[in-house]
């Protein structure tokens, strides 16, 4: 297995902060109004996904309201932990400025657009700090919600209702975000036939995290959220879907069209739910073992089968 790249974190830094577009400026008490709602809607959401997740696991609930600086420098120490490790992290060994340049070139071209990101990477080195953190980048969503001209609370809800279910998915598997990191350096470092199995790995994992939290949405939404048929009719329609972890992956790792597919991590989801219910498919949760492949991905009885009792 080859060594994982020496990134060079302050170039990346440093390009990103270059080739950032500025996000938009509302005015002072449009602004403050904005984050309010927010930090509301991110505390309401909490007590809808717990009710229909099924899962209420400990930890932090704090949300960090921020922008697209903050969102940069908040993946950049993320990936930081992934690939240098504690024992590594601020080491003065040679690192490439190349590698530097490409990362902070991805977050600077993904930072217009992402809404929301649980930062899942974050105290992944450090047991003293709290793992994960939700973070809303609020110039984005004000701007999108006009861009589409959808009702702002609605909208502002149905963000933090998916951002939440990631929250209750790592609180509940404390191993999930490990399992990540693992297959991430693997996927980097490893020979092809390694790495291909790790991409797959990736894949399966993404699908369903991202692919349920597509689902609790949806089933939260028509109780909650008026508009959530304009929203969804809408927000669909933009190619460049929801930024995130998996976008953001994609891009890194050469995997974006494979990551994208967040459609069969839903329908794996609803299809576990429907033939076998709620806490069957939140199994996955409960160890490493327990995750589909992307096979059983795409065959979720096949994964029932397995895991039954």
């Amino acid at each position: 297995m080859s060594s994982l790249p020496r990134v060079d974190w302050a170039t990346a830094a440093a390009t990103a902060a270059r080739l950032t577009p500025a996000g938009p400026v509302p005015g002072p008490a449009e602004a403050a109004a904005v984050v309010a709602d927010l930090r509301d809607a991110s505390v309401r959401a909490q007590a809808y996904v717990r009710e229909i997740t099924r899962m209420d696991p400990p930890g932090s609930r704090r949300t960090y309201v921020i922008d697209r600086g903050s969102w940069i420098r908040a993946n950049l120490a993320g990936f930081a932990e992934v690939f240098d490790g504690p024992d590594q992290a601020g080491s003065a060994r040679i690192r490439e400025a190349s590698a530097g340049v490409m990362a902070g070139a991805v977050l600077s071209v993904l930072s217009p657009r992402v809404l929301g990101q649980f930062d899942v990477f974050h105290g992944l080195a450090d047991p003293a700090v709290d793992r994960g953190r939700l973070l809303l980048v609020a110039p984005n969503i004000h701007a999108i919600t006009g861009k589409l001209g959808l009702d702002g609370a609605d909208f502002r809800l149905w963000v933090c209702l998916h951002e939440e279910t990631h929250r209750v998915q790592y609180g509940r598997a404390p191993w999930l975000a490990d399992r990540l990191a693992e297959l991430v350096r693997v996927a980097v470092s490893a020979g092809p036939a390694a790495s291909d199995h790790a991409t797959d790995a990736i894949t399966a994992l993404m699908s369903v995290v991202e692919g349920h939290a597509d689902v609790v949405m949806d089933q939260v939404g028509p109780q909650v959220i008026g508009t959530l048929p304009t929203i969804r009719a809408r927000f669909d329609k933009r190619r460049e879907g929801r930024p995130g972890l998996a976008r953001i992956l994609g891009r890194l790792l050469g995997m974006e069209k494979k990551l994208a597919q967040y459609r069969e991590g839903a329908v794996f989801c609803r299809s576990v739910q429907r033939l076998a219910g709620v806490e069957a498919f939140n199994r996955v949760f409960d160890s490493p073992d327990l995750l589909p492949s992307l096979a059983e991905v795409r065959d979720p009885d096949s994964w029932i089968r397995r895991v039954r009792p």
